[in-house]
């Protein structure tokens, strides 16, 4: 069941940023869709395959996304930790998806 909220509520996130939801589902180009969506050049997937790096750009990444949804600064963390739960949710609730 956790499985099934991750996909729709990131099927949803995707949609809110005028994606198609169907890229959630992709694995690399996920990724790529996430970063043009928090307005961060498609090369730094590169970066992700970098040890320690990825931490670092996953968290850049977590920061970016809760921003366009107006979130508090501790929700960044929530997202780069269990993003299942807290990123699905920004797909699943209400919350407005702002352009950076």
């Amino acid at each position: 069941s956790i499985i099934f909220l991750w996909f729709w509520g990131n099927w949803l996130l995707f949609e809110k940023a005028n994606e198609n939801g169907i890229y959630s589902l992709i694995p690399i180009y996920s990724l790529i869709v996430k970063l043009r969506m928090v307005g961060k050049p498609e090369w730094w997937i590169l970066l992700l395959l970098i040890p320690f790096v990825n931490l670092i750009i996953l968290f850049v990444v977590s920061n970016e996304l809760r921003k366009c949804f107006q979130k508090e600064e501790i929700y960044a963390l929530g997202i780069f930790l269990m993003p299942f739960i807290f990123q699905a949710r920004l797909g699943i609730n209400n919350d407005i998806y702002l352009k950076p």
